[in-house]
């Protein structure tokens, strides 16, 4: 079966599902590139769409696939507990759209869906760029960004390079990768400023009580403490505050007996 980047979304879409509560890294420093006017759209230039480069759907959603797959790798490596790493395959979800966004005629940014996040780094529609180079170097800079450990930022760093000598072998010319590079740097930093946001740092020094009542949770037998108790104060990505849905506990019983 043969899927597109644009086919892809419903991949992307299910990161995100499993990703609705907040993580973070530090705001990203600024970092070398190609000068910010050989990509970057000026006032005048209002279209985000772009009209040189082949479109998203025309290429294949093996670099998409190879980023998530390296995504559950380095979850892996680093040992990170479920919300951990649903917050990780969360944030580069939305990097590897944002990234082939202007590639996708008619798509629209994560921007008007997710809280918080910015609206993405707008560029020149004259210049071509290369989507999945775009979608790996996003994807993974917030993967190493987020997770930190040095294994796992080597083991990211290693799996771009991997898929840019590929395309440096299928053609790829000097100045569309550094053209296409310093675009992605920028939606991966948009992607990790909103991180960097959500309140994830600050989780641990919350207080926290165990809740008391018939539904409410317990430690286990071998006093486990409880995992990330702080996790509901992070910033919601769907909602506009962590409780928008709450549900008294008192009809929450009823669904328990």
């Amino acid at each position: 079966m043969h899927l597109s980047f644009a086919s892809s979304r419903s991949l992307l879409a299910l990161w995100l599902v499993v990703g609705l509560s907040g993580c973070a890294t530090e705001e990203p420093s600024e970092r070398a590139g190609a000068p910010a006017d050989d990509w970057a759209a000026g006032e005048e230039e209002s279209d985000l769409q772009s009209s040189r480069s082949n479109p998203a759907a025309s290429f294949p959603a093996d670099v998409a696939v190879r980023i998530g797959i390296t995504t559950a790798d380095v979850v892996r490596l680093s040992k990170l507990p479920p919300p951990l790493a649903s917050r990780v395959f969360g944030y580069v979800g939305v990097a590897l759209h944002e990234a082939v966004l202007p590639g996708i005629q008619g798509e629209i940014s994560f921007a008007s869906r997710l809280t918080g996040l910015s609206a993405p780094p707008r560029l020149k529609p004259s210049r071509n760029f290369d989507w999945r180079l775009a979608a790996a170097f996003a994807g993974t800079q917030v993967l190493a960004e987020l997770v930190g450990d040095p294994a796992a930022r080597a083991a990211a760093e290693s799996r771009y390079a991997s898929i840019r000598e590929e395309l440096e072998a299928r053609g790829l010319d000097p100045q569309t990768k550094a053209r296409t590079e310093a675009y992605a740097r920028a939606v991966a930093d948009n992607v990790l400023a909103r991180a960097g946001r959500d309140g994830f740092a600050d989780r641990a020094s919350r207080p926290y009580a165990p809740p008391d009542g018939d539904v409410a949770w317990v430690p286990t037998a071998n006093r486990l403490p409880a995992l990330e108790p702080g996790w509901g104060g992070l910033q919601p990505w769907a909602m506009p505050t962590g409780d928008a849905c709450l549900y008294p506990l008192h009809e929450a019983a009823a669904f328990s007996g």
